[in-house]
């Protein structure tokens, strides 16, 4: 009987193992070769009332799997927080000057831990969606790997709660390079 427990418990484990590695694997992203912009139009999007900006927030803790994914970061969320179109009003000139950016080539790109994936979206269409990585080197824009712009940080701290408000807003203060 004992025999029988343990080789059912080593089967349910590796099950288990297996759907994590599988749910996990790294995504493929496309890399920035330098230049690249995107025109969102948030001004008449936001004031037709129909945008939303929704933020899921993950902590790095040795329990995540590296490198961390978007899919697995909008599954395994600690924060989830919708921004509707009406408090995006008072952010309309940070959001313009996001569709001015000429993103840059990514810096030793090897992979991204992702642990703030962000999309703007009308009903449920994604419009625009970037992603924060651990490393802040780079982030992912379109699922365009991309040099970091620190004007996305800015963008969602105050959304975040506190702790993680303080966290990055701090870690802004002591970077020298982005």
């Amino acid at each position: 009987m004992n025999l029988k427990r343990i080789i059912i418990f080593t089967l349910l484990a590796f099950v288990a193992f297996l759907a994590l590695f599988i749910t996990s694997k790294k995504e493929e992203y496309i890399i920035a070769k330098g230049g690249e912009k995107f025109n969102i139009d948030f001004k008449n999007r936001i004031y037709n009332k129909k945008m939303q900006l929704t933020i899921y927030y993950t902590q790095v803790d040795a329990a995540n799997p590296l490198p961390l994914a978007n899919d697995f970061v909008k599954r395994n969320y600690e924060y989830k927080i919708i921004v509707s179109s009406f408090i995006l009003r008072d952010y309309l000139e940070q959001l313009q000057s996001i569709e001015n950016i000429e993103f840059q080539k990514p810096i030793d790109y090897d992979y991204l831990n992702i642990v703030i994936y962000c999309d703007f979206h009308e009903d449920d269409k994604k419009i625009f969606s970037f992603s924060l990585s651990s490393d802040s080197r780079n982030m992912l824009v379109n699922n365009l790997v991309v040099k970091n712009e620190k004007i996305f940080y800015y963008l969602i701290i105050p959304f975040l709660p506190k702790d993680v408000a303080d966290y990055y807003a701090e870690f802004l203060d002591k970077k020298i390079t982005f």
